[in-house]
């Protein structure tokens, strides 16, 4: 297929082998050794901004909990790709990864500029919820900095110590607090059972306690 198609192309695929009439489109991309990354689309496009309420105390920072104040629906991010059809993508693959852009107007998602140090503070970071429930909390990960093209890459061990998840920021113009600014970040993983992403906290408001972003989540990818 490689030789017919060199250039990544989108099919309709049946992982679970069941009827016709419940395949998905994926997108192939296939490499020189031979291996293919399959990418699932979200079905998760960039909503309007959503403008969240500060929590009260002892309520939680989970966006899918959060009050909204601008009749605004917030993203569910429970319900992005084929149940089962990506269930069996996980069993057959060694390998995931996914990609999230957020759109902010005035707030924080990796870290924000502290201008009188000129370094990035971390401690409003956003944490994720993987597919499995685990926890991805930036402000835990081990930082590596800049590297491979990427602005910072923050390294995650599972129960074991072993690396399994690698967080890649590959632009943050969230950080600086602007109106229109963009966010997007890269997830990597040995256990395909961590993605998709499910929810992410909000923690970073305003003088009057509002936060105002969105997000798109976009394709999915397993590759061994």
């Amino acid at each position: 297929m490689k030789v017919n198609y060199p250039i990544p192309c989108s099919y309709w695929i049946d992982p679970n082998g069941g009827p016709a009439t419940d395949a998905i489109k994926a997108r192939c991309i296939f490499y020189d050794d031979g291996n293919v990354e399959t990418c699932i689309e979200s079905g998760m496009p960039s909503e309007n901004l959503a403008t969240y309420r500060k929590p009260l105390p002892g309520e939680s920072h989970w966006q899918s909990h959060m009050r909204v104040e601008n009749a605004i629906k917030p993203p569910d991010l429970h319900d992005q790709n084929p149940h089962t059809q990506v269930n069996m993508l996980r069993i057959q693959h060694r390998f995931a990864s996914q990609e999230i852009e957020f759109f902010c107007e005035g707030t924080t998602i990796f870290g924000g500029m502290d201008y009188e140090t000129g370094e990035v503070d971390m401690s409003k970071a956003t944490s994720f919820l993987a597919h499995n429930e685990r926890i991805i909390d930036l402000t835990r990960g081990k930082s590596l900095g800049a590297s491979h093209g990427f602005m910072d890459e923050i390294v995650f061990e599972d129960a074991l110590r072993r690396k399994d998840l690698t967080v890649q920021l590959e632009y943050d113009g969230c950080r600086y607090r602007s109106s229109g600014a963009t966010t997007k970040i890269r997830i990597e993983t040995k256990n395909p059972e961590l993605l998709p992403i499910i929810d992410f906290t909000v923690r970073d408001f305003d003088e009057n306690g509002r936060s105002t972003l969105s997000l798109e989540a976009k394709s999915l990818c397993f590759r061994n």
